[in-house]
């Protein structure tokens, strides 16, 4: 059912007219967030790493590391749709916008539905083995993003705009994405739709 899954994004419509040299300069501004995305997501990983073991053990997951996994993946969110110029202005590097719901702050959303109760010991055992079938998809169409990412970039580049349909790929790919790392990172049970819609 569209809208049930206990993740959801939100991209804003991005700003009307992209400026040539901004197309062409963007991604050098974001390397400092990049390099603070990659050491952020090893700390993640290792946090859902402590939740594993804790759920496996307790049933639960201590809820400040969840919370911190889904603040981690909020700001790759942020920087992604700036460095694509999906949203504007420039994200901050701190705080990092930990918590289940969005704290607000920047127009790109990402909100997750915190797990109540005990959580599903099997699925948690066997996540990885359960995820295969989603990496595998997810390879094939991160080929794909990344064709249709490169040839946006040229188009954006002359017209100053992002092609909508080429952008609602892309963004649908990166959805995909942050559904199966949810899942991946411990944040809920659901598996991930074999979907790239809302």
């Amino acid at each position: 059912m569209p809208g049930a899954y206990p993740l959801t994004v939100d991209v804003p419509p991005g700003p009307a007219q992209i400026p040539p040299v901004k197309v062409l300069t963007n991604w050098l501004i974001f390397i400092p967030h990049l390099i603070w995305v990659y050491i952020l997501s090893i700390v993640a990983f290792i946090a859902a790493i402590v939740c594993w073991f804790s759920i496996l053990f307790t049933g639960t997951a201590p809820e400040s590391l969840s919370e911190f996994i889904a603040g981690v993946m909020r700001y790759q969110w942020r920087v992604v749709t700036g460095l694509f110029e999906w949203a504007e202005p420039y994200p901050t590097f701190a705080p990092i916008p930990q918590g289940f719901a969005d704290p607000g702050g920047y127009p790109a959303v990402l909100n997750f539905t915190p797990v109540s109760g005990e959580r599903n010991r099997v699925t948690v055992l066997v996540r990885i083995i359960l995820c295969i079938p989603q990496f595998i998809v997810l390879y094939f169409l991160n080929i794909a993003n990344e064709v249709c990412l490169l040839i946006s970039w040229f188009i954006a580049l002359f017209t100053g705009q992002w092609n909508p349909s080429l952008k609602n790929f892309c963004i649908g790919v990166f959805r995909w994405q942050l559904r199966v790392g949810s899942y991946v990172l411990l944040l809920h049970d659901e598996y991930p739709p074999f979907s790239l819609e809302p």
